[in-house]
């Protein structure tokens, strides 16, 4: 009697030259895209700098190195220029203008407001260099081009599975977004940072459905095509929240605050005790070990290659051998 075989669910029904053509195409347009970068990040060595990264909303993100002019200054991160030498700034064009007009070296006094208060500190200009380049937006170029290569690799070498294509979409967009980071901070245009936010919102929800699909299909996903797409539509929503809180006046990127229901709702943490003190845990008492041997042991071991053993250790101590 013959027996049908079910066909397997980490394979997909597409047929092989289909699949690799698609991949090829997404891989094309993503290559051209990763070089318009890479190349807008690497343009900063040799140019004059202002001591500390500027976004393109005119915000101070928490990166840098230490060595900067700006970090020894101590700018405040996540605050906003509004001054430059007393001058108010209204783009990052503006800021860059400035800081270039200047020989290397010469202070300028930025006005900085976060939350409303504002401060003004000296930063002496500095010179960009390679080094600067590869510890913050060169690391973030190399690791978006390895994350590319790697999925454009397994998609090529396993087109028919169901896992390599989530991880090939899991690939590319790890590989977008450090990419598109590196533009943040002398912006190649508002496409590319909708495109940075939007990818970095949507990563998470690639490795949530990759973790699903690895090494089998999660119950809750198979043949649920839905919940899928729920998963990377609440992606989309979070990161069109990011891109607006970013263009904002003023910018606000912070999280969305909990309603008051789901803060009722969390379990309240454990009370102390009416001495002061926390109650401790009750520790369990070993049994004696002559009790071992005795009959109240084998009735309540459970049935087993271990209970077996120790049955028949009981009886071999209880005729002396």
């Amino acid at each position: 009697m013959a027996v049908s075989r079910c066909p397997r669910m980490d394979h997909l029904p597409h047929d092989v030259p289909s699949r690799r053509w698609i991949a090829a195409v997404v891989v094309a347009c993503a290559v051209p895209l990763a070089v318009y970068c890479t190349a807008g990040g690497a343009a900063w060595c040799g140019r004059p700098f202002s001591g500390f990264y500027v976004a393109e909303n005119r915000q101070l993100p928490s990166a840098g190195s230490f060595g900067w002019t700006g970090l020894q200054a101590g700018v405040p991160f996540h605050a906003r220029v509004v001054t430059v030498d007393g001058t108010p700034v209204g783009t990052i064009e503006e800021i860059w203008a400035r800081v270039e007009a200047v020989p290397i070296g010469t202070p300028l006094r930025y006005g900085f407001e976060k939350r409303g208060e504002r401060v003004e500190i000296a930063v002496p200009t500095m010179r960009f260099g390679s080094r600067d380049y590869w510890e913050t937006a060169g690391l973030f170029a190399l690791q978006g081009w390895l994350a590319l290569a790697a999925a454009a690799i397994v998609v090529f070498l396993q087109p028919t599975t169901r896992p390599s294509a989530v991880f090939f979409v899991a690939g590319v967009t790890f590989a977008l977004f450090p990419l598109t980071a590196t533009t943040l901070y002398r912006p190649l245009g508002t496409w590319v940072t909708a495109l940075h936010f939007m990818t970095q919102a949507i990563f998470p929800a690639t490795l949530v459905h990759l973790a699903s699909t690895v090494p089998v299909e999660r119950r809750w996903l198979a043949g649920r095509p839905g919940r899928v797409a729920l998963l990377y539509v609440v992606a989309a929503a979070l990161g069109a929240m990011s891109l607006a809180g970013f263009y904002g006046e003023p910018p606000d990127l912070r999280p969305p605050p909990v309603p008051d229901s789901a803060a009722a709702a969390a379990p309240e943490p454990p009370r102390p005790t009416a001495g002061g003190g926390w109650r401790p845990r009750r520790r369990l008492r070993r049994p004696d070990p002559a009790w071992r041997h005795s009959a109240g042991w084998h009735a309540r071991a459970r049935p087993g290659p271990r209970a077996a053993v120790r049955h028949r250790t009981g009886h071999c101590h209880s005729r002396g051998g």
